[in-house]
């Protein structure tokens, strides 16, 4: 084996000491910190980077706030035909005015409007047919794909059409299909 040149061994020093550093400031660093890195309120000398590890604050880091364009476009987004709960609880109910609107943009879950029993029955029907003039059975993406619907909207009117037996199940989990009772 080749000896290192004192210069190699030189450089593996330094960079030795320099990760160690690294390390050490890392650790003594919050996960708000070092998630901040990438973003404009990272620190951008050493200098601030070693103030910030070394006074770090006694409260816990406050949540991240929305930029007032994203609040803008997340209330844009919302339905004009979506209605509040009648039960004052503040989830926005589905209307049949409302599908097509809620079709055409994907949302998060927790942002959707709870579906009414008039928009139940109407994905029902949909699914009814569908499966009807489909050749085989077919599972939930596929189905959703075929109606232009989102996935998780179709998962109670298929477990309704099933206790009312209109529907049958075949398979578990991901290899889960429907087809139409006859």
């Amino acid at each position: 084996m080749v000896k290192p040149s004192s210069l190699e061994t030189q450089l593996t020093a330094v960079t030795q000491e320099f990760v160690s550093r690294i390390v050490s400031i890392l650790r003594g660093a919050s996960i708000d910190d070092v998630a901040r890195l990438g973003s404009d309120e990272a620190p951008r000398t050493p200098a601030r980077a070693q103030a910030h590890v070394a006074a770090p604050s006694a409260a816990p880091a406050a949540p991240a706030r929305v930029s007032a364009a994203r609040a803008h476009a997340a209330a844009a987004s919302i339905p004009a035909a979506a209605e509040r709960d009648e039960r004052g609880t503040g989830r926005r109910m589905v209307t049949a005015k409302s599908v097509d609107a809620l079709n055409a943009q994907t949302r998060p879950r927790d942002n959707r409007p709870r579906q009414t029993a008039e928009v139940r029955a109407e994905l029902a029907d949909r699914i009814v047919s569908t499966l009807r003039a489909a050749t085989a059975p077919m599972n939930v993406r596929t189905l959703s794909s075929e109606m232009k619907v989102p996935v998780d909207l179709l998962t109670v009117p298929l477990l309704e059409l099933r206790t009312e037996g209109r529907v049958s199940k075949h398979g578990e989990k991901r290899s889960t299909t429907y087809s139409v009772r006859e």
